[in-house]
């Protein structure tokens, strides 16, 4: 059996050629102040579900770093739109959107159905289930006429649209517990890792509370902002329109 030996933040350890970057991180964990969320070697961030290949120095990202926090959003909100379609779906659920950011949370508006919050603690409760088991996130690359199928299925209309123009040929899909959708940027390694999110109505919406990176492991207070979100959502209404 080949073995691999990895160095990060100045330690060293062996592993079985092939082992995920995510099984190193757990070893690591204890040396970091946050959770582990990506890996990193020189300008390139790697996905901790990615198997490790041949020997390398490598750092370890945290929810409390840039990209760390991005791809801990990305995670939340994929979970998020599983927990819908699981929970509203046969309610004539169309679609949800997530339209902007209100300082640390998402506002984000669903068609089809008017949620209720009764709704939205199904929805939070599923959500928890899924972190309590801790789904791994499977990407797989698709060509862009499945990637279309896709969305046709899940009513995601405004990205059928959007890739019908794409000159690529293949893309990246991610799969969480049966539920299929497109991101661009990097994903978490599975949903144990994301713990700290809250639901909460709001105007014709709802909002998608999360952590700010300077502390990960709680949740910021929203601080209610009428003029920017009126902004926010004329640009968004004109974007719609264009």
């Amino acid at each position: 059996m080949n073995m691999v030996r990895i160095k990060a933040g100045g330690r060293e350890r062996e592993y079985p050629e092939g082992t995920t970057y995510w099984e190193a991180a757990k070893e690591f964990q204890q040396h970091y102040p946050h959770d582990i969320i990506l890996a990193g070697e020189g300008t390139q961030l790697i996905e901790l579900n990615s198997p490790m290949t041949g020997d390398r120095e490598i750092r370890f990202l945290t929810t409390a770093e840039q990209s760390g926090h991005k791809t801990y959003v990305r995670g939340v909100t994929l979970l998020m739109l599983r927990a819908f379609y699981h929970v509203l779906g046969d309610r004539g659920l169309e679609n949800v959107f997530v339209r902007h950011m209100l300082g640390d949370s998402c506002y984000c508006e669903a068609e089809g159905i008017t949620v209720t919050p009764q709704d939205l603690d199904q929805v939070k409760r599923y959500m928890r289930e899924l972190v309590e088991k801790d789904i791994p996130f499977e990407k797989r690359s698709v060509s862009t006429s499945e990637a279309l199928e896709i969305f046709e299925r899940y009513k995601m209309y405004d990205k059928k649209c959007l890739f019908e123009y794409r000159r690529v040929s293949r893309v990246n899909i991610y799969t969480l517990d049966g539920f299929q959708d497109y991101y661009y940027g990097y994903m978490p390694p599975s949903t144990g890792i994301l713990k700290y999110f809250d639901l909460e109505l709001y105007r014709d919406g709802f909002l998608l509370h999360l952590p700010n990176k300077k502390e990960p492991e709680k949740l910021s207070p929203f601080r209610e902002s009428p003029k920017l979100f009126a902004t926010l959502q004329e640009a968004s209404q004109w974007g719609r329109m264009v």
